[in-house]
């Protein structure tokens, strides 16, 4: 049984329990007596009210200490310089500052980096797939190889980034900065760069071409 699920069992049956108790006192019982009836539906009201504020006092504190461990690793990522092979899919990072980190083969999947600055940061094949990259900051970025699936790139500043052999298939790269990047045998299949200014030169290196541009 998940941990999650033993700590929150408890409460639970104690609620029941109590419930049970306080209906049953107004059912009445064929051998109690109405004082007996009385204190039975005290008893299960007393147990009931304990049992919900344990259920949310247990709430709570599983509620912080998902904020604390949230802090703990947007701590850890700012002090280490090499994360390879770093797994963060689904998580909330937006606006952390991971310039000039190695996160060679690192996972992304559905993450928010939503205005993150990851400028010169190595990323080459990393999963990004469906991940938001919006407002990003991926100037002179490594993302070679990269996997960029669905990826939301919109108004990201990719200027220098290297994307040799990515893969952006789906990507809404539209309004994104682009001077200077490098798409060779990128695959952009399905994406959108309308807006972004990309010029003939790098159009010709796509190995397939984006949708709109």
């Amino acid at each position: 049984m998940p941990a999650a699920l033993k700590i929150y069992s408890l409460p639970f049956l104690v609620i029941l329990a109590g419930a049970g108790l306080w209906m049953l006192g107004f059912r009445g019982i064929d051998s109690a007596t109405s004082d007996e009836e009385n204190d039975i539906t005290n008893l299960g009201a007393g147990i009931l009210s304990g049992g919900l504020v344990a259920a949310a006092f247990v709430w709570s504190d599983s509620r912080r200490t998902a904020s604390q461990e949230l802090l703990l690793q947007r701590f850890q990522l700012n002090l280490q310089s090499d994360l390879t092979g770093l797994d963060v899919g689904g998580m909330d990072l937006s606006g952390l500052y991971l310039a000039g980190k190695v996160l060679t083969f690192g996972t992304f999947v559905q993450c928010n980096l939503q205005g993150s600055n990851l400028t010169r940061a190595t990323l080459d094949d990393a999963d990004f797939s469906g991940a938001s990259l919006k407002s990003c900051k991926l100037v002179d970025a490594s993302l070679v190889g990269a996997y960029l699936s669905g990826t939301d790139l919109e108004a990201a500043d990719l200027s220098d980034a290297d994307f040799r052999n990515a893969t952006l298939a789906g990507a809404n790269v539209t309004s994104a900065v682009l001077v200077g990047a490098s798409f060779v045998n990128a695959d952009a299949s399905g994406a959108d760069f309308s807006g972004s200014g990309l010029n003939p030169a790098q159009l010709q290196q796509f190995a397939v071409r984006p949708q709109a541009y």
